[in-house]
């Protein structure tokens, strides 16, 4: 969708928070889909459990 793409180039940061790094090729391939280069700055960090046992939680932070 055009307006969501117009949108996600607001985003200066993004920090992803997942319990296991072993999908980390197939969330690349979709970030890839969605950003355009310069990407915004991220972070990746692993923990062992995440509320109401999602398997990855997103935030991120955008210019206005």
């Amino acid at each position: 969708d055009r307006g969501i793409r117009n949108r996600l180039r607001n985003f200066a940061h993004r920090i992803e928070v997942a319990r296991t790094r072993n999908r980390e090729t197939c969330f690349q391939d979709i970030y890839a889909q969605f950003f355009q280069e310069p990407y915004p700055a991220r972070s990746a960090v692993q923990v062992a459990r995440l509320p109401k046992d999602v398997l990855v939680e997103i935030e991120a932070i955008a210019q206005l």
